[in-house]
């Protein structure tokens, strides 16, 4: 998913410089069917590929630029961007007078991507455009580097029908969906960008069967299988080429083939040197609270393997909140606990330390510490905790007991155990 939404940024930023440098370089003459049809050979030339615009227009008094049913192929001929509307405002003399490039706002609607890549090692079928937006950010004059003079800031901008589909074929299964219902973005100048996404979903499918086919006492979360809502609030205070720096005010988000679902999410975020360092995170579900101070993640890459931690979690739960997705046996566990835990981590394997898991009501209190291995695919599981203290009594064992199915057995035992 993260690929898809680096994607969809980088297409729908590539067009609109490539729109807006055309435009510029193409804003003094007095015919608007001259500058539609110099503006798409000059887009058509730098990609080297067929570009094609059922309609525009052009208004010089205000700067408005409206751009109807607008396709790019790949170099394979197939249609691998189209948008059906996309309106902006561009300052005609500034363009003019500078060739920096300034678009008041943007407004997009009805963009559908098809992106893959071949089996084999091949590029994207997308490579072309990002190297043809790379090569236009340096001219060369008389042998001479000189940057070009584009810029490129949005007042506001509204997104809306956005359908990417990206697929590698070099891996089974089914080509994976990102599709946007809505995205609002307002320059808050100082503060950054304040971004509303509405509906954003996202589909995988690995072509083989869910891991819990067959299995009824294996929860139904499944990565290969994904099929994610989100809805999000967030402000983006700093967006650069090494670091972002985030506000997430509310995030939620389900997915509906497990039934794993975050009522809302918020956290502050900086994500520099492929290191994300999260504080103030605050996570609610159903019948679940989690709170933490402060979170890191490092993000795997040539020479680091991923990696996480997290300051001391305090929170409070009901268990049926994870029955569905992971454990089906606590599907009628409803005693309400409350819990303390630091969570560490690698690519293989998570630790758990400082575990304190108790009721409200002091009837149950468990210490303990474990971890789990062999986390990576085709590897053997092992999970293993070491209890350091456990008490229950007055009737909270039974109580427990009785959520499971096989409780008359367990309750043999736990009173030949005592307290």
């Amino acid at each position: 998913m993260k690929l898809l939404i680096k994607i969809a940024g980088s297409l729908i930023g590539a067009v609109l410089l490539l729109l807006a440098g055309a435009v510029a370089s193409l804003s003094l003459p007095s015919v608007q069917q001259r500058i539609k049809t110099k503006a798409l050979e000059l887009i058509s030339e730098t990609l080297g590929t067929k570009v094609t615009l059922n309609d525009a227009g052009f208004s010089f008094t205000n700067g408005s630029i409206a751009l109807y049913g607008l396709n790019i192929d790949d170099q394979q001929g197939q249609s691998m961007l189209a948008i059906d509307t996309l309106y902006t405002n561009l300052d005609m003399w500034q363009a003019y007078k500078t060739r920096d490039v300034e678009l008041e706002g943007v407004t997009l609607n009805g963009l559908k991507a098809n992106l893959y890549k071949e089996k084999g090692d091949t590029a994207t079928n997308y490579q072309f455009l990002l190297d043809s937006i790379a090569a236009r950010k340096h001219e060369h004059k008389d042998g001479v580097e000189h940057k070009a003079q584009l810029t490129f800031d949005i007042d506001h901008a509204s997104i809306s029908n956005l359908d990417l589909s990206w697929h590698d074929r070099n891996k089974p299964g089914d080509p994976q969906k990102l599709k946007l219902g809505n995205l609002e973005l307002e320059n808050m100048q100082q503060d950054g960008y304040h971004i509303t996404i509405d509906q954003l979903a996202y589909a995988t499918n690995n072509g083989k069967p869910r891991k819990n086919t067959g299995k009824p006492n294996r929860g139904a979360f499944d990565a290969g299988h994904l099929d994610l809502v989100v809805y999000c609030d967030l402000t983006a205070h700093t967006i650069t080429k090494d670091t972002v720096n985030i506000t997430m005010h509310n995030l939620w988000g389900e997915d509906r083939g497990s039934g794993l679902v975050a009522y809302s999410v918020a956290f502050k975020g900086t994500l520099a040197g492929g290191k994300a360092n999260l504080s103030d995170i605050r996570i609610k579900s159903r019948h679940t609270r989690l709170e933490f101070d402060k979170a890191t993640l490092t993000l795997p890459d040539s020479t680091h393997k991923l990696a996480y931690s997290t300051s001391l979690i305090k929170g409070y739960t009901i268990l049926t909140d994870i029955s569905q997705p992971f454990a089906p046996a606590l599907k009628k566990f409803t005693t309400p606990l409350a819990l303390t835990v630091n969570l560490s981590g690698g690519p293989h394997y998570m630790n758990f330390s400082n575990i304190h898991v108790y009721t409200p009501d002091k009837r149950l209190s468990i210490k303990a510490t474990g971890g789990i291995t062999g986390l990576g695919h085709g590897m053997k599981k092992d999970i293993h905790f070491a209890i350091h203290s456990m008490h229950a009594n007055r009737g909270i064992k039974e109580q427990i007991i009785g959520h499971f199915k096989i409780k008359e057995s367990m309750l043999r035992l736990i009173k030949a155990a005592g307290n």
